[in-house]
């Protein structure tokens, strides 16, 4: 422990680290910047991995960080992981004719949400509603950020507190820890499972309904399949089941494709397609 305290002693204070750089340095980004490598540094050393107090290395460490915070933290980089639509690394970049397109509008001001035949305040979300209607089929759209956010607004606004019938083997966990049950817990829905993880049958779904029942929900297992002795409720036997029974029918569609693909072993429905 007097180690510990030793070494926390031996780190320059800020005033000190500040005269070891010139004008050319914003100071207040500057400061920033200094205290968050000597938190770092001082992390370091009661976790027992830093030894000794390097001056010039922290000296050093600053400027790096101060350039990178200036960069900014996006840089490209090369895409070499046969995923083309790959989360992490952008999803789809836009293309060139797209962006030469839309640069002089999103580089001033637009008429994002004002109506310039009314004259008055308009809705944001028209400019790409009409579009989606087209291309989907659709009675009309929302656009959110991802797909969790998809499932959670629509669960919250027509499930809460109500009953959502999903199939135990379409209970499906994506990338970035996202978990259907949890994404459910958190928009008030109580989740009710049916079937086995790999045989739900249209009986499974018709039990289940009761007085508490808002939603039939089909999610689309695009990131994994189960083979062999399987059985599953089609898209048009939830919908039509939903129908009969006055409930909600939800389908995560997953992939969001726009048009029919069938590429190997893998066929997508567009959305269009699921719409009608």
């Amino acid at each position: 422990m007097d180690n510990v305290n030793q070494l926390l002693r031996n780190l320059p204070k800020v005033d000190e680290v500040l005269k070891k750089f010139d004008s050319c340095y914003d100071r207040d980004l500057l400061k920033y910047v200094i205290n968050s490598i000597l938190d770092r540094y001082r992390q370091k050393i009661r976790n027992g991995i830093l030894k000794y107090v390097d001056i010039d290395k922290i000296i050093e460490d600053i400027k790096i960080s101060y350039s990178k915070f200036v960069r900014g933290s996006l840089v490209k980089v090369v895409n070499a992981t046969g995923i083309p639509i790959h989360t992490n690394l952008g999803r789809s970049p836009i293309l060139y004719d797209v962006y030469e397109m839309s640069k002089d509008i999103i580089c001033g001001y637009s008429n994002l949400e004002f109506d310039l035949e009314e004259g008055s305040r308009g809705d944001r979300y028209f400019h790409c509603d009409q579009y989606l209607r087209y291309l989907t089929g659709a009675e009309s759209s929302l656009v959110v950020n991802n797909n969790a956010a998809a499932v959670f607004l629509i669960l919250n606004s027509f499930a809460k507190d109500r009953e959502v019938i999903v199939s135990r083997g379409e209970l499906i966990e994506i990338g970035g820890s996202f978990r259907l049950p949890d994404v459910m817990t958190a928009s008030g829905a109580i989740l009710r499972e049916v079937g086995t993880t790999n045989k739900t049958k249209l009986s499974d779904y018709y039990n289940a309904i009761n007085d508490k029942t808002s939603i039939i929900m089909k999610s689309h297992t695009s990131n994994y399949k189960i083979i062999g002795f399987t059985e599953s409720v089609s898209l048009e036997e939830i919908a039509k089941l939903s129908a009969q029974n006055n409930l909600i029918s939800y389908y995560d569609a997953g992939s969001g494709a726009m048009i029919d693909f069938n590429f190997g072993n893998c066929f997508e429905k567009s959305v269009k397609n699921v719409v009608e």
